[in-house]
């Protein structure tokens, strides 16, 4: 699903017409990884592990001239499968001019901004973590967008709540930091990497017959955390490496089964990701990547209708549908 915003304050015709004529001709874009028109990048959490509820704040520092134009490209969900929603923003001076899109299926927010010199965006977040176990929950947080160090990038996670924390990062890197505050435990980090987060409420009291069960709740998340990191490692380069992703058999598969039922039924005025993800209950993360398989091996098209990509089935897609249908 891609959700726009479009926000207009003191913009008059001439400076619309700008707008316009940058959008399309690309006079000023500074795109994430250089140094034209962005300076830093600060990411702000305040979230409930337990409840699965937060706020999100990401503030863009800009470098324009008076009256240049930035068109920024900036990655928002950084937070593995994180669910957000794009709610309000600011800008420092509150007189200068910015255009958001935010797209919800890449993660990123498209920015025009003008006359201002700090931009902060708001949304809600859940499923910021996931629970292991009872008391113990694990994140992900994926800042190598920022790698080639021309940005200055920040992150601080305030959790709801006093928790044991241990942090893993690929590739290892020293630059982040735990404290613990009144009810409170801060996260945060500096350097681009992956971080890979575990929690667990912390255990009280203790007696010497539970021993050997407070030392099996401390090597679980390190276990866990080692788990954790080699799977988004192995999945991270299986979706860089050229040539390397299998071949989807659509008829034993039930992710990709699911699918192509689900657009067959739909016909030709096709769907969404955001509408197979709603129509089959399966998670997001799992679609994305199916369709990404399934386009590749020309089962379905993606073709931008409106706001809006769509995607269909072709007659190799129709084909399997049939099967599928009489299989069942």
């Amino acid at each position: 699903m891609v959700f726009n915003m479009f926000t207009w304050r003191g913009l008059n015709p001439y400076l619309l017409l700008l707008l316009v004529l940058c959008m399309l001709t690309g006079l000023t874009h500074a795109v994430l990884g250089t140094q034209q028109g962005i300076e830093s990048v600060e990411y702000v959490v305040f979230y409930n592990p337990i409840e699965g509820t937060g706020v999100l704040s990401v503030s863009i520092t800009m470098s324009l001239a008076p009256g240049e134009i930035g068109n920024v490209d900036l990655p928002i969900k950084i937070f593995g499968d994180a669910s957000l929603y794009f709610f309000n923003y600011t800008m420092n001076p509150p007189t200068g001019s910015l255009v958001v899109n935010y797209n919800d299926d890449t993660g990123v927010a498209s920015l025009l901004v003008s006359n201002a010199s700090r931009v902060t965006l708001y949304f809600t977040v859940s499923n910021l973590t996931e629970e292991a176990s009872i008391g113990s929950y694990t994140a992900t947080l994926d800042l190598l967008d920022y790698a080639s160090g021309a940005v200055n990038v920040s992150v601080e996670i305030y959790l709801t709540g006093i928790y044991d924390v241990i942090i893993d990062s690929y590739p290892r890197v020293s630059g982040y930091s735990i404290q613990a505050l009144t009810n409170t435990t801060v996260i945060r980090a500096y350097d681009p990497a992956i971080y890979f987060i575990v929690l667990k409420i912390p255990v009280n009291t203790a007696s010497p017959s539970s021993t050997q069960f407070n030392l099996l709740n401390l090597l679980f998340p390190l276990l866990l955390i080692t788990v954790v990191a080699a799977v988004i490692i192995v999945l991270r380069w299986r979706r860089t490496s050229i040539g390397r992703i299998e071949k989807v058999n659509v008829l034993n598969d039930p992710v990709s089964r699911s699918i192509i039922r689900a657009l067959g039924e739909a016909g030709d005025a096709g769907l969404t990701q955001a509408e197979i993800t709603n129509r089959t209950g399966i998670p997001k993360s799992s679609v994305s990547r199916r369709i990404r398989r399934l386009e590749e091996e020309g089962f379905i098209t993606v073709a931008r209708t409106g706001k809006y990509n769509y995607l269909r089935l072709t007659d190799k897609g129709k084909e399997a549908y049939r099967r599928i249908v009489e299989k069942k």
